[in-house]
């Protein structure tokens, strides 16, 4: 059982509690002054923390170690006691806070681990050290890239990065497209700001943008009006900085103007700050002058609005769903139960992903590797890109007659494989499963005997977050992985990866070494790196952006870790990788905005001299292959 607090104030943090109970497999009870709704799980509605007599609150900050608790207040202390009492009856695994610093002091006074939804801007004062320090995780809805700079280290070592959580996540977002008539302009101000001053600066700003076409989501015509469709309609979207309004219009993948209204903390300005150091939005701080709205307009649509998917990818909600179940599983311990037997686990649980489109001979050879292992993986996830004949393999091959648990999940292929969203997906199935180790194999991977256990044990060691990879060998053409028992594969290594002998690790800050093909990571690892950026699609660069913003950016370190070995099973190949020009070309543009240099320079210098790619006015683009080029 978890428990869950949702502010009242605006309509956000109900939003988000939505959001993520779809992915949840554990019970909620919320807790709320807000009423429920219809299909809200179960619900306990609490008294405001303020009497209404107009009496001025004495002390209400506890002499600043608190942000509102005034004295002798009644409403405070029923809503506390109801709390108090459901903890009494139900001693619930877990207990998230969305948000108030006084309900996260309470929870934890009374025995229950907190994860704590995280806010942005600064958080140093009494109070909010009080509630992330006590915290068992923080929950931060925002991509690890756009990291808070000044959280000290100990929050971050707790810190979970999801990504901006919306409802609308996974919905097929509208394109762009340039029409004929006046520029379409929605204004997004929900419930949390001052909406009922944004009338008369709306009225000001039309009047100023003649050839503008203004509206007001909730207000007026539009009152009734469904916001997707709402989204779906404009040009462009001006909005408050708070985080569920940023949410929505970056899944609607829409250019935006964001304005920083003024709140404690500062926190919708430091959402400004990373969305314009990001080249995601244009900001402002507070209302700007109507004479500045065409000028701000025009600068927002030059934007490129797919750049969201970096702040907003599908699989928030999805993601801290798998979080917060799998901390629900990890903090209840057997001594801790009265009267209710729980099994202790021998060891980490494990899980593997692989994706796959195509290779099911190589997913077969690599499935009787796993379950031929020292230790077979508790669960097996594997995640198919438009091939469902994968999933039946899984489940009809060489790890269904094992004790693994077999998850498959379907990742639908629109434009270029989606192998970042398709490792992601396999991330938050292993995750959802409990897993305390990841095991990424690709699909050409076939695991020596010891891979998984070699990879369980340095997750299960690490003093701090890692990247654990493994060395792949190569095996040659005439090689049949699948009529040779696994224990006697033998292949030459990558030649300018490690090679750490069986028990040895290397410790590297290389980040261009690393790559997807064998590595092994925690759940905080991984949400603290962030996963991979969906914002590549097809072949290249999302390797190297993973490991340059792990080690770089995030300070986790690659160990290379001997004795969790695989074997690449032979597929032709070209080099360069002709087949993948255009995705190459494209996601090293894409790379290049996000980091300011170029990667995969070898591919792109091989494919100019061989006159497919040019460079030209900064930037490189592939050279279109006409039918006779071949």
């Amino acid at each position: 059982m978890i428990g869950w607090y949702v502010h009242h104030h605006g309509s956000g943090h109900r939003r988000r509690m939505r959001s993520v109970l779809a992915h949840l497999d554990t019970p909620v009870t919320v807790f709320s002054s807000l009423p429920p709704g219809e299909g809200d799980p179960p619900w306990v509605q609490l008294p405001l923390d303020v009497r209404d007599t107009g009496a001025t609150p004495v002390d209400p900050t506890a002499q600043g170690t608190l942000h509102w608790a005034p004295r002798h207040d009644a409403g405070l202390r029923e809503r506390m006691a109801r709390i108090a009492a459901w903890i009494g009856e139900h001693d619930p695994d877990l207990f998230v806070v969305d948000v108030s610093v006084e309900i996260a002091a309470l929870v934890r006074l009374l025995g229950v681990p907190t994860v704590v939804v995280a806010m942005r801007g600064d958080r140093s004062d009494r109070p909010h050290r009080l509630a992330y320090d006590a915290a068992h995780l923080l929950l931060a809805p925002w991509s690890a890239e756009f990291s808070e700079p000044d959280w000290p280290a100990e929050w971050l070592s707790r810190a979970v990065h999801t990504g901006a959580i919306s409802r609308f996540a996974g919905r097929a977002a509208a394109p762009v497209v340039p029409h004929a008539g006046p520029r379409r302009v929605l204004v997004l101000w929900g419930t949390g700001g001052d909406a009922d001053e944004v009338g008369p600066a709306v009225s000001a700003a039309r009047a100023a943008t003649p050839d503008a076409q203004w509206r007001i989501a909730g207000v007026g015509a539009d009152a009734g009006a469904d916001v997707w469709e709402l989204l779906a309609w404009a040009d462009v979207v001006v909005t408050h900085g708070g985080q569920n309004a940023v949410a929505e219009v970056a899944a609607s993948r829409r250019p935006a103007v964001v304005l920083a209204d003024d709140r404690p903390h500062g926190e919708q300005e430091a959402t400004a700050r990373a969305l314009s150091g990001a080249g995601l939005a244009v900001t402002v701080t507070g209302w700007p002058e109507p004479a500045r709205w065409a000028d701000l307009l025009d600068r927002a649509v030059a934007i490129d609005p797919q750049g969201w998917s970096r702040w907003a990818p599908d699989s928030a909600a999805r993601d801290a769903a798998a979080v917060i179940d799998g901390a629900a599983r990890e903090v209840r311990r057997p001594e801790a139960v009265a009267g209710r037997p729980v099994a202790t686990p021998a060891g980490p649980r494990v899980a593997t992903v692989t994706i796959v489109t195509g290779r099911h001979r190589h997913l077969v050879n690599q499935q009787r590797g796993l379950a031929a292992g020292t230790r077979v993986p508790d669960v097996c996830v594997v995640v198919d890109m438009d091939d469902p004949e994968a999933a039946a393999l899984t489940r009809s091959g060489p790890l269904a007659g094992t004790a693994t648990e077999i998850r498959c999940v379907s990742v639908p292929v629109t434009s270029g494989l989606p192998l970042a969203a398709a490792r992601n997906a396999g991330a938050a199935a292993a995750l959802a499963a409990g897993a305390d180790v990841v095991v990424f194999l690709d699909v050409d991977c076939v695991p020596s005997p010891t891979l998984v256990d070699t990879y369980a044990r340095a997750v299960a060691d690490e003093a701090e977050p890692t990247l654990h990879c493994g060395v792949v060998r190569y095996l040659r053409p005439e090689i049949d992985a699948g009529a040779v028992h696994p224990a006697d594969l033998s292949g030459e290594p990558h030649a300018a990866r490690p090679v750490p002998a069986a028990g040895e690790v290397q410790r590297s800050e290389q980040w261009q070494l690393f790559w997807s093909l064998s590595f092994a990571v925690s759940p905080a690892t991984w949400h603290r790196v962030g996963g991979f950026d969906e914002g590549y699609t097809g072949y290249g660069a999302e390797d190297t952006d993973l490991g340059y913003r792990a080690v770089v950016r995030a300070g986790v370190p690659i160990s290379w870790t001997g004795g969790a070995d695989a074997f690449h099973q032979y597929h032709p190949t070209q080099s360069p990788p002709v087949q993948h020009l255009d995705d190459i070309v494209t996601n090293a543009g894409i790379f290049f905005d996000r980091w300011g240099f170029w990667p995969m320079e070898g591919w792109l210098i091989a494919f100019a001299e061989a006159g497919l790619a040019e460079f030209t006015a900064g930037r490189w683009r592939a050279i279109p292959i006409g039918p006779t080029d071949h």
